[in-house]
């Protein structure tokens, strides 16, 4: 009985690590695809720009739709973003951020460069709003917004790969105590049934000699 209840809390216990480390797996893949899912978000808002540069030197309508559908792929990309980290503590606030310098950064920027380029009566003024040094105070908070989400995967990510260590060792150590006491009882048991068994016969035995 002491052997099964001995395999017993060895099973519990490896069964509770194994689901650590499905847990830490799932953080690690998540952390991952999120990061991912955050260069792609990036991208998009710098394609906008690249294409609102090409409207400058060259105003033809394909370079307004690249803007829109590059702002289009940024919301969507939002959208799937809150999808995956809904269940993440904080992670909502750093998109409401992100999506917040982003907006800012399409009203003040993006959006009078494409209107100011669209005439050319005003094309230098979209040129000279380019030059200045608002793009970049702008574009400032947005960086920081993604750096912000990519910083905070990568420290659930590093906590989860820990967790993964740790269970490892608490699996292995686990393993080697039951094997350990499942052997000492087993030779107990062992030595325990061959007294039983010799103690009769030995009894016997001086019994027939008598």
């Amino acid at each position: 009985a002491l052997i099964v209840a001995v395999i017993v809390a060895l099973g519990v216990v490896v069964f509770m690590q194994v689901r650590e480390l499905e847990k830490a797996k799932e953080t690690v893949a998540l952390a991952e695809t999120v990061t991912a899912k955050t260069s792609q978000l990036k991208r998009a808002v710098d394609q906008q720009e690249s294409a609102v540069l090409a409207y400058m030197l060259t105003p033809k309508p394909v370079h307004l739709e690249r803007i829109e559908s590059h702002k289009a792929g940024f919301r969507d990309g939002i959208a799937e973003m809150r999808a995956l980290t809904a269940h993440i503590s904080g992670a909502g606030d750093r998109v409401d951020v992100l999506v917040k310098a982003v907006t800012a950064y399409q009203d003040t920027v993006i959006d009078p460069e494409v209107r100011l380029a669209g005439n050319p009566e005003t094309r230098h003024e979209a040129l000279a709003l380019t030059e200045s040094n608002i793009p970049t105070q702008m574009m400032d908070p947005v960086d920081t917004a993604f750096e912000g989400i990519v910083q905070a995967q990568a420290t659930r990510k590093a906590a989860a790969v820990e967790d993964q260590s740790e269970a490892f060792k608490t699996t292995k150590i686990a393993l080697a105590v039951g094997v350990l006491s499942a052997l000492v009882l087993s030779i107990l048991f062992g030595l325990g049934l061959a007294k039983m068994i010799a103690t009769p016969i030995a009894a016997m035995t001086a019994a027939m000699r008598r």
